[in-house]
């Protein structure tokens, strides 16, 4: 199984952990776009990377909380990935740090 490793904002990660989004949107950078996409030898861009699972992490080592989710389908759209996301595979979460005043 291939799995991109992430790290993302609270809101962000809160929102994919309750369900209340199925989308993760990743924005494209001159310098991280060989991370995200797939080029062919004249360097036009194929398509998405492929990545079965995303692992979403937030906070501060070594209590960082994370969860793996399915990546049903990727796509890219002008500078974004977009990833369509599918169940939960695995998650370390510590309660407390989803809903304490500090981010």
């Amino acid at each position: 199984m291939r799995t991109l490793h992430l790290t993302i904002r609270k809101e962000q990660f809160k929102k994919i952990l309750s369900g209340e989004t199925t989308r993760y949107i990743k924005e494209i950078k001159p310098t991280t776009k060989i991370r995200y996409c797939e080029y062919d030898s004249h360097g036009e861009l194929i398509g998405p990377r492929h990545c079965d699972a995303l692992k979403l992490a937030f906070g501060q080592m070594p209590d960082k909380d994370w969860i793996e989710v399915e990546v049903i389908e990727s796509v890219v759209e002008q500078d974004t990935v977009i990833y369509d996301l599918g169940k939960i595979l695995q998650e370390k979460v510590r309660v407390k740090s989803l809903y304490s005043r500090t981010a």
